[in-house]
Protein backbone atom coordinates (compact mmCIF):
# COMPACT_ATOMS: atom_id res chain seq x y z
CA UNK A 1 0.00 0.00 0.00
CA UNK A 2 2.73 2.38 0.77
CA UNK A 3 4.93 1.48 -2.46
CA UNK A 4 2.15 2.02 -3.80
CA UNK A 5 0.50 5.93 -2.47
CA UNK A 6 4.38 6.79 -3.22
CA UNK A 7 4.01 6.00 -6.99
CA UNK A 8 0.39 7.78 -7.19
CA UNK A 9 1.67 10.49 -5.66
CA UNK A 10 4.81 10.72 -8.20
CA UNK A 11 2.43 10.83 -11.04
CA UNK A 12 0.26 13.62 -9.59
CA UNK A 13 3.16 15.43 -9.13
CA UNK A 14 4.36 15.41 -12.41
CA UNK A 15 0.93 15.87 -13.99
CA UNK A 16 -0.34 19.23 -11.96
CA UNK A 17 2.01 21.03 -13.86
CA UNK A 18 0.67 20.41 -16.94
CA UNK A 19 -2.58 20.23 -15.47
CA UNK A 20 -2.09 23.64 -14.16
CA UNK A 21 -0.86 24.63 -17.80
CA UNK A 22 -3.27 23.37 -19.77
CA UNK A 23 -6.33 25.24 -17.99
CA UNK A 24 -4.48 28.30 -17.92
CA UNK A 25 -4.34 28.19 -13.89
CA UNK A 26 -1.00 28.73 -13.49
CA UNK A 27 -0.32 30.77 -10.47
CA UNK A 28 2.88 31.47 -7.68
CA UNK A 29 0.12 29.87 -4.72
CA UNK A 30 -0.01 26.77 -7.47
CA UNK A 31 4.27 26.74 -7.51
CA UNK A 32 4.46 27.20 -3.33
CA UNK A 33 1.58 24.46 -3.02
CA UNK A 34 3.47 22.24 -5.58
CA UNK A 35 6.92 22.66 -4.23
CA UNK A 36 5.50 23.15 -0.30
CA UNK A 37 3.65 19.49 -0.65
CA UNK A 38 7.05 18.23 -2.12
CA UNK A 39 8.78 19.55 1.06
CA UNK A 40 6.54 17.86 3.29
CA UNK A 41 6.56 15.10 1.67
CA UNK A 42 10.34 14.45 1.92
CA UNK A 43 10.64 14.01 6.07
CA UNK A 44 7.58 11.87 5.39
CA UNK A 45 8.82 9.85 2.75
CA UNK A 46 11.58 9.23 5.02
CA UNK A 47 9.96 7.79 7.72
CA UNK A 48 8.50 5.36 5.36
CA UNK A 49 11.68 4.38 4.53
CA UNK A 50 12.68 4.16 8.17
CA UNK A 51 9.09 1.87 8.59
CA UNK A 52 10.06 -0.54 5.27
CA UNK A 53 13.78 -1.18 6.62
CA UNK A 54 12.77 -2.13 10.11
CA UNK A 55 14.94 0.68 11.32
CA UNK A 56 13.97 1.34 15.35
CA UNK A 57 14.11 3.65 18.09
CA UNK A 58 17.57 1.90 19.09
CA UNK A 59 19.09 3.52 15.53
CA UNK A 60 18.79 7.41 16.05
CA UNK A 61 22.16 7.74 13.75
CA UNK A 62 20.20 6.06 11.16
CA UNK A 63 16.95 7.32 11.47
CA UNK A 64 18.76 11.07 11.17
CA UNK A 65 21.07 10.33 8.09
CA UNK A 66 17.93 8.93 6.38
CA UNK A 67 16.57 12.41 7.20
CA UNK A 68 19.19 14.46 5.94
CA UNK A 69 19.57 12.03 2.88
CA UNK A 70 16.87 13.43 1.81
CA UNK A 71 16.48 16.84 3.02
CA UNK A 72 19.85 17.64 1.74
CA UNK A 73 19.52 17.70 -1.95
CA UNK A 74 16.03 19.31 -1.72
CA UNK A 75 17.16 22.53 0.18
CA UNK A 76 20.41 22.87 -1.91
CA UNK A 77 18.27 22.65 -5.26
CA UNK A 78 15.64 25.04 -4.08
CA UNK A 79 18.61 27.50 -2.90
CA UNK A 80 19.79 27.22 -6.38
CA UNK A 81 16.71 27.90 -8.06
CA UNK A 82 16.52 30.84 -5.55
CA UNK A 83 19.78 32.13 -7.55
CA UNK A 84 19.56 31.68 -11.08
CA UNK A 85 15.54 30.97 -10.95
CA UNK A 86 15.41 27.63 -12.59
CA UNK A 87 14.72 24.42 -10.92
CA UNK A 88 17.46 21.79 -12.18
CA UNK A 89 17.19 18.45 -11.71
CA UNK A 90 20.68 15.95 -11.93
CA UNK A 91 19.67 12.99 -14.30
CA UNK A 92 18.54 11.05 -10.97
CA UNK A 93 16.36 12.96 -8.92
CA UNK A 94 14.20 12.61 -5.72
CA UNK A 95 10.79 13.52 -7.28
CA UNK A 96 11.30 10.65 -10.33
CA UNK A 97 13.98 8.25 -9.31
CA UNK A 98 13.70 8.98 -5.84
CA UNK A 99 10.48 8.17 -4.82
CA UNK A 100 10.52 5.06 -7.50
CA UNK A 101 13.27 4.07 -4.98
CA UNK A 102 11.25 4.24 -1.99
CA UNK A 103 8.61 2.57 -3.40
CA UNK A 104 11.00 -0.06 -4.42
CA UNK A 105 11.87 -0.32 -1.05
CA UNK A 106 8.33 -0.75 0.56
CA UNK A 107 7.64 -3.45 -2.36
CA UNK A 108 10.80 -5.05 -1.54
CA UNK A 109 9.72 -5.31 2.29
CA UNK A 110 6.34 -6.39 1.43
CA UNK A 111 7.94 -9.55 -0.50
CA UNK A 112 10.91 -10.62 1.31
CA UNK A 113 10.18 -9.33 4.27
CA UNK A 114 12.09 -6.82 7.04
CA UNK A 115 14.66 -9.08 7.89
CA UNK A 116 16.44 -8.96 4.40
CA UNK A 117 17.30 -5.48 5.37
CA UNK A 118 18.96 -6.73 7.91
CA UNK A 119 21.53 -9.25 6.21
CA UNK A 120 24.72 -9.05 4.68
CA UNK A 121 24.37 -9.83 1.16
CA UNK A 122 25.21 -6.43 -0.35
CA UNK A 123 28.22 -6.29 1.98
CA UNK A 124 29.55 -9.72 1.37
CA UNK A 125 28.74 -9.17 -2.30
CA UNK A 126 30.62 -5.70 -2.50
CA UNK A 127 33.22 -4.79 0.22
CA UNK A 128 34.00 -8.16 1.72
CA UNK A 129 37.65 -10.53 0.65
CA UNK A 130 36.27 -11.95 -2.90
CA UNK A 131 33.95 -9.57 -3.53
CA UNK A 132 33.85 -6.53 -6.28
CA UNK A 133 36.40 -4.31 -3.98
CA UNK A 134 37.84 -7.44 -2.78
CA UNK A 135 38.35 -5.86 0.90
CA UNK A 136 39.96 -2.64 0.14
CA UNK A 137 37.18 -1.04 1.92
CA UNK A 138 36.77 -3.25 5.06
CA UNK A 139 38.34 -0.98 7.02
CA UNK A 140 36.37 1.94 6.43
CA UNK A 141 33.07 -0.21 6.85
CA UNK A 142 33.78 -1.17 9.92
CA UNK A 143 34.56 2.41 11.46
CA UNK A 144 30.90 3.55 9.31
CA UNK A 145 29.10 0.60 10.81
CA UNK A 146 30.03 1.74 14.30
CA UNK A 147 28.37 4.69 13.69
CA UNK A 148 25.31 2.74 13.40
CA UNK A 149 25.28 0.28 16.07
CA UNK A 150 27.34 -0.37 19.01
CA UNK A 151 29.15 -3.58 18.03
CA UNK A 152 32.13 -3.75 21.00
CA UNK A 153 30.53 -6.89 22.14
CA UNK A 154 30.22 -8.71 18.66
CA UNK A 155 32.30 -7.92 16.80
CA UNK A 156 32.13 -6.66 13.11
CA UNK A 157 30.63 -8.63 10.88
CA UNK A 158 29.45 -6.05 7.83
CA UNK A 159 27.02 -3.10 6.85
CA UNK A 160 23.83 -4.16 7.13
CA UNK A 161 21.48 -4.02 3.33
CA UNK A 162 19.76 -1.05 4.90
CA UNK A 163 23.15 1.21 6.21
CA UNK A 164 24.61 0.41 2.89
CA UNK A 165 21.21 2.27 1.07
CA UNK A 166 21.38 4.89 3.65
CA UNK A 167 25.29 5.50 2.75
CA UNK A 168 24.45 5.24 -0.43
CA UNK A 169 21.79 7.88 -0.48
CA UNK A 170 24.50 10.21 1.80
CA UNK A 171 26.66 9.99 -0.27
CA UNK A 172 24.70 11.07 -3.72
CA UNK A 173 23.07 13.86 -1.67
CA UNK A 174 26.39 15.39 -0.41
CA UNK A 175 27.89 14.80 -3.75
CA UNK A 176 25.27 16.88 -5.50
CA UNK A 177 25.25 19.42 -2.41
CA UNK A 178 28.68 20.49 -3.21
CA UNK A 179 28.28 20.49 -6.88
CA UNK A 180 25.37 23.20 -6.33
CA UNK A 181 27.77 24.80 -4.25
CA UNK A 182 30.39 25.37 -6.69
CA UNK A 183 27.86 26.38 -9.75
CA UNK A 184 26.16 28.75 -7.65
CA UNK A 185 29.45 30.24 -5.65
CA UNK A 186 31.25 30.64 -8.93
CA UNK A 187 28.25 32.81 -10.30
CA UNK A 188 27.00 34.91 -7.52
CA UNK A 189 29.82 35.05 -5.17
CA UNK A 190 30.58 33.33 -1.64
CA UNK A 191 27.88 35.98 0.27
CA UNK A 192 25.20 33.65 -1.57
CA UNK A 193 26.43 30.79 0.92
CA UNK A 194 24.54 32.95 3.64
CA UNK A 195 21.50 31.50 2.73
CA UNK A 196 22.75 27.97 3.78
CA UNK A 197 22.89 29.39 7.32
CA UNK A 198 19.37 28.25 8.05
CA UNK A 199 19.70 24.62 7.06
CA UNK A 200 23.43 24.23 8.86
CA UNK A 201 22.17 25.54 11.29
CA UNK A 202 19.23 22.68 11.70
CA UNK A 203 21.62 19.82 10.79
CA UNK A 204 24.33 20.77 13.84
CA UNK A 205 21.34 21.12 15.96
CA UNK A 206 19.69 17.68 14.80
CA UNK A 207 22.85 16.29 15.03
CA UNK A 208 24.06 17.88 18.59
CA UNK A 209 20.73 16.38 20.42
CA UNK A 210 21.04 13.51 18.80
CA UNK A 211 24.85 13.01 20.43
CA UNK A 212 23.68 14.42 23.87
CA UNK A 213 20.13 13.58 23.88
CA UNK A 214 20.34 10.02 23.07
CA UNK A 215 17.44 8.41 25.69
CA UNK A 216 15.04 11.88 25.14
CA UNK A 217 15.69 11.21 21.31
CA UNK A 218 14.80 7.39 21.66
CA UNK A 219 11.83 7.65 23.44
CA UNK A 220 10.16 10.96 21.39
CA UNK A 221 11.73 9.44 18.10
CA UNK A 222 8.45 10.20 16.58
CA UNK A 223 8.07 13.71 17.49
CA UNK A 224 11.70 14.45 16.73
CA UNK A 225 11.29 13.66 13.40
CA UNK A 226 7.99 15.76 13.18
CA UNK A 227 9.84 18.86 14.46
CA UNK A 228 13.17 18.28 12.14
CA UNK A 229 9.97 17.91 8.98
CA UNK A 230 8.79 21.18 10.41
CA UNK A 231 11.33 23.03 10.61
CA UNK A 232 13.06 21.79 7.48
CA UNK A 233 9.61 22.63 5.48
CA UNK A 234 9.09 26.41 6.86
CA UNK A 235 13.35 27.47 5.82
CA UNK A 236 12.57 25.66 2.29
CA UNK A 237 9.29 27.62 1.95
CA UNK A 238 10.89 30.61 3.22
CA UNK A 239 13.38 30.45 0.09
CA UNK A 240 10.20 29.81 -2.08
CA UNK A 241 8.82 32.72 -1.04
CA UNK A 242 11.96 35.28 -1.35
CA UNK A 243 12.52 33.44 -4.87
CA UNK A 244 8.75 34.29 -6.36
CA UNK A 245 8.33 37.53 -5.07
CA UNK A 246 11.92 38.62 -5.48
CA UNK A 247 13.20 39.57 -2.21
CA UNK A 248 15.87 38.73 -0.08
CA UNK A 249 16.32 35.70 2.04
CA UNK A 250 16.72 36.43 5.77
CA UNK A 251 19.22 33.69 7.08
CA UNK A 252 17.89 34.56 10.55
CA UNK A 253 14.95 32.43 11.13
CA UNK A 254 12.55 33.13 14.07
CA UNK A 255 12.07 29.62 14.43
CA UNK A 256 15.52 28.33 14.60
CA UNK A 257 16.19 29.99 17.99
CA UNK A 258 14.52 27.42 20.46
CA UNK A 259 16.84 25.08 18.50
CA UNK A 260 19.98 26.44 18.98
CA UNK A 261 18.78 26.93 22.67
CA UNK A 262 18.03 23.44 22.80
CA UNK A 263 21.49 22.27 21.24
CA UNK A 264 23.61 24.33 23.45
CA UNK A 265 21.83 23.68 26.88
CA UNK A 266 21.95 19.67 25.62
CA UNK A 267 26.02 19.84 25.20
CA UNK A 268 26.36 22.00 28.22
CA UNK A 269 24.28 19.60 30.10
CA UNK A 270 21.58 21.65 31.93
CA UNK A 271 18.83 19.23 30.07
CA UNK A 272 18.26 15.62 31.33
CA UNK A 273 18.29 12.82 29.14
CA UNK A 274 16.29 10.48 31.45
CA UNK A 275 12.75 10.84 31.46
CA UNK A 276 11.49 12.90 34.47
CA UNK A 277 8.31 13.33 34.93
CA UNK A 278 8.64 16.08 37.51
CA UNK A 279 11.10 17.83 35.70
CA UNK A 280 10.66 20.69 33.43
CA UNK A 281 14.37 20.60 32.32
CA UNK A 282 13.52 17.24 30.90
CA UNK A 283 14.68 16.47 27.20
CA UNK A 284 11.75 14.90 26.06
CA UNK A 285 9.15 17.66 27.42
CA UNK A 286 11.47 20.29 25.42
CA UNK A 287 10.96 18.66 22.68
CA UNK A 288 7.03 18.42 22.58
CA UNK A 289 6.61 21.98 23.90
CA UNK A 290 8.70 22.63 20.97
CA UNK A 291 6.96 20.47 18.45
CA UNK A 292 3.68 22.36 19.73
CA UNK A 293 5.45 25.97 18.97
CA UNK A 294 6.91 24.97 15.42
CA UNK A 295 3.43 23.84 14.55
CA UNK A 296 1.82 26.82 15.53
CA UNK A 297 3.67 29.13 14.53
CA UNK A 298 4.25 27.66 10.83
CA UNK A 299 0.52 26.75 10.53
CA UNK A 300 -0.55 30.48 11.15
CA UNK A 301 2.01 31.69 8.74
CA UNK A 302 1.08 29.59 6.23
CA UNK A 303 -2.53 30.74 6.19
CA UNK A 304 -1.37 34.25 6.46
CA UNK A 305 0.76 33.51 3.28
CA UNK A 306 -2.02 31.93 1.59
CA UNK A 307 -4.23 34.58 2.22
CA UNK A 308 -2.02 37.36 1.46
CA UNK A 309 -1.13 35.65 -2.41
CA UNK A 310 -4.79 35.10 -3.08
CA UNK A 311 -6.29 38.68 -2.16
CA UNK A 312 -2.90 40.24 -4.83
CA UNK A 313 -3.78 37.48 -7.30
CA UNK A 314 -7.68 37.87 -7.12
CA UNK A 315 -7.54 34.23 -6.86
CA UNK A 316 -9.28 31.65 -5.02
CA UNK A 317 -7.16 28.94 -3.12
CA UNK A 318 -9.02 25.97 -3.91
CA UNK A 319 -11.40 27.68 -6.50
CA UNK A 320 -9.45 27.58 -10.04
CA UNK A 321 -13.04 28.82 -11.85
CA UNK A 322 -14.49 31.80 -9.63
CA UNK A 323 -13.05 35.16 -9.97
CA UNK A 324 -12.90 37.49 -6.40
CA UNK A 325 -14.57 40.58 -6.68
CA UNK A 326 -11.64 42.51 -5.01
CA UNK A 327 -7.72 42.42 -6.26
CA UNK A 328 -5.15 43.93 -5.07
CA UNK A 329 -2.29 45.88 -7.06
CA UNK A 330 0.85 47.27 -6.11
CA UNK A 331 2.58 49.98 -8.05
CA UNK A 332 5.80 51.89 -7.30
CA UNK A 333 5.78 55.58 -6.87
CA UNK A 334 8.02 57.95 -5.37
CA UNK A 335 10.12 57.59 -2.29
CA UNK A 336 10.10 54.23 -2.44
CA UNK A 337 6.89 53.50 -1.32
CA UNK A 338 4.38 51.01 -2.95
CA UNK A 339 0.50 51.89 -3.62
CA UNK A 340 -1.85 49.09 -3.30
CA UNK A 341 -4.91 50.00 -5.23
CA UNK A 342 -7.99 47.67 -4.55
CA UNK A 343 -10.57 47.33 -7.18
CA UNK A 344 -13.93 46.26 -6.62
CA UNK A 345 -16.25 44.32 -9.04
CA UNK A 346 -18.30 47.24 -9.23
CA UNK A 347 -15.61 49.50 -11.03
CA UNK A 348 -14.50 51.64 -7.95
CA UNK A 349 -11.08 51.82 -6.74
CA UNK A 350 -9.86 52.24 -2.85
CA UNK A 351 -6.02 53.39 -2.38
CA UNK A 352 -4.24 53.00 0.54
CA UNK A 353 -0.22 53.33 0.81
CA UNK A 354 1.71 50.44 1.84
CA UNK A 355 5.09 51.74 3.21
CA UNK A 356 8.16 49.20 1.78
CA UNK A 357 11.72 49.45 2.07
CA UNK A 358 12.83 51.37 -1.15
CA UNK A 359 14.16 48.79 -4.20
CA UNK A 360 17.61 48.56 -4.69
CA UNK A 361 19.13 46.16 -6.95
CA UNK A 362 21.51 43.46 -4.66
CA UNK A 363 24.91 43.29 -6.13
CA UNK A 364 25.38 39.84 -5.37
CA UNK A 365 22.36 38.53 -7.60
CA UNK A 366 20.53 41.31 -8.86
CA UNK A 367 17.33 40.98 -7.17
CA UNK A 368 15.02 43.64 -5.29
CA UNK A 369 14.98 44.43 -1.95
CA UNK A 370 10.86 44.58 -1.05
Amino acid sequence: MNGSCMLIYQTLDNMDGKQARRTGSSSPLGMLFDHGCDAINSPLGSINWCVAMGIGVNQPFAVLWTLISSAIPFYFSTWEEYYTGALVLPVINGPSEGLILGASVSFFTGVFGVEAWHGYAGYDAVFAEGGVTGGVFAEHAEFVGGLFEDQSGSGFRGLKNYQLLICLAAFCAIQEAILKCASVVKTYGVKSLLNLLPFVTLLTCALTVGVYLPNSMTVNLRSFMFLFGILFVEQVTALMLAHMTLCDMMPMRVILFPAVLVAICSYCGLLSDNVDPTSWLDGTKVVLMYLGFALTFVGFKFIVVISEITECLGIYCFDIMTKRGDTVEYVKIKGGKAKATTKAASGGAEEKKVTTRKATRSSSRGRKRA
